[in-house]
């Protein structure tokens, strides 16, 4: 059988979950994108580098970086520090609030992932239930001329939901995790760094006393 048919032999149930899976395939690329686009540039060592040396960069240097979430990051600190009147703990509280809000951009429409996940595999088997339930009523009203193949087939039919419920949660599920595991990394990522720049400021600031 063709997919169309598979998909046509489940009924709506398996409609539904043929949407669901585009709308799945969707975000995760989108989202894909979205990290693929945030990774750290240039490389790690080069950043740590510009890091460690901003107090007497360019604040064009770090502009130049600001296409990702660590480069943006690193641009506000950039402004933050040559503004007077600023005290290390406001500079602090300040990169925080824009990680946060970084991350918060990065991690947006993953519960749509986590949602299909979880209720694929439940909307398929509510789809066999009711397939078995049709498929023993047919039977039921032959009587005693009972065919075994009109059961077998409302069987295999009603079980068809349960399958494709599990076809769509086992990638959506892994493509969640993966996609999950990669803001986490970009959240560790920046809080090493704000750590970093911060203690810095407040290194620089007790110096000055």
């Amino acid at each position: 059988m063709s997919f169309l048919e598979l998909v046509q032999a489940g009924g709506a149930i398996n409609w539904i979950l043929f949407a669901m899976s585009l709308v799945a395939m969707t975000v995760a690329l989108a989202k894909g994108w979205q990290l693929y686009r945030a990774r750290p540039r240039p490389a790690p060592q080069n950043m740590n580098a510009l890091t460690e040396n901003l107090a007497g960069a360019d604040p064009g240097e770090a502009s130049s970086i600001a296409t990702t979430p660590r480069g943006r990051i690193l641009q506000r600190y950039s402004e933050l520090r040559r503004s007077t009147g600023l005290q290390p703990a406001q500079i602090h509280d300040e990169l925080m609030r824009l990680a946060t809000a970084e991350l918060t951009l990065l991690s947006a429409h993953l519960r749509t992932l986590e949602i299909i996940a979880a209720t694929a595999p439940l909307l398929g088997l509510l789809g066999t239930v009711l397939g078995m339930i049709d498929a023993f009523q047919a039977m039921e009203l032959t009587g005693d001329r009972a065919n075994p193949q009109v059961l077998s087939g409302g069987i295999w039919k009603a079980l068809l939901t349960t399958a494709c419920g599990l076809a769509v949660a086992i990638p959506v599920g892994v493509a969640h995790h993966y996609l999950e595991r990669a803001v986490d990394s970009q959240g560790d990522l920046l809080a090493d760094d704000i750590a970093a720049l911060t203690t810095a400021q407040f290194v620089a600031a007790a110096n000055h006393r």
